[in-house]
């Protein structure tokens, strides 16, 4: 188990959430989590739109500096359009970095839950792992709320006791992981809530 004291910076909080409220003979609802058109269609939605926007502010700013040379320069309109397009950028960059750091994580995965175990399921091979393997977890989310066009992505990380680590995006569902780790699972874990940053899978 990792050293919370020592290993949490400033920037984040952290919470542990303890479940196992169910008897030993309980059986979970099976779940199957995988990159699909219909989970990841809000996250492109999200991409999409700051890039579009992230392209009109670009080429405002490239519009105001072509005009530097003519009559037509004012130089209160080229702050305000290069300080747009820097305020967007700190939103709309992350979202697709973001959503690239997600899709490379959880490529050619699938994640099956049910029974106490979670199946792992890549490039046709398929791992089983038994949930009193399972050392810890973590829930790795952002505390922006719907504030910004990140703020939906999150993930969870699972240690097992072999030193092995599982990495489950929020592509890979349209729900959300407490739900899931709660309804599915009823296991213990640690959420961890950026207080200023995204949070990008650091595998």
């Amino acid at each position: 188990m990792k050293n919370m004291k020592n290993s949490i910076p400033f920037y984040q909080k952290i919470e542990r959430i303890c479940l196992n409220k169910y008897p030993n003979e309980w059986v979970a609802p099976s779940i199957i989590l995988k990159i699909s058109s219909k989970n990841k269609t809000k996250s492109v939605i999200r991409v999409l739109v700051s890039i579009i926007v992230f392209l009109l502010l670009t080429a405002l700013v490239i519009r105001d500096f072509v005009n530097y040379y003519s009559d037509e320069f004012e130089l209160k309109r080229i702050l305000l359009s290069a300080l747009l397009l820097a305020i967007f950028s700190d939103v709309s960059l992350p979202t697709l970095f973001l959503h690239l750091n997600y899709m490379k994580t959880n490529k050619n995965e699938a994640y099956e839950i049910k029974n106490k175990i979670i199946i792992k399921r890549k490039n046709g091979n398929e791992t089983i792992y038994n949930f009193d393997e399972i050392d810890t977890i973590y829930l790795y989310q952002s505390n922006a709320g719907r504030r910004t066009l990140w703020s939906a992505y999150h993930f969870m990380e699972i240690n097992l006791k072999s030193g092995e680590m599982l990495y489950l995006t929020s592509l890979l569902h349209s729900s959300d992981f407490e739900t899931i780790l709660k309804k599915n699972m009823d296991l213990s874990y640690y959420k961890i809530t950026n207080r200023l940053f995204p949070v990008f899978v650091i595998a």
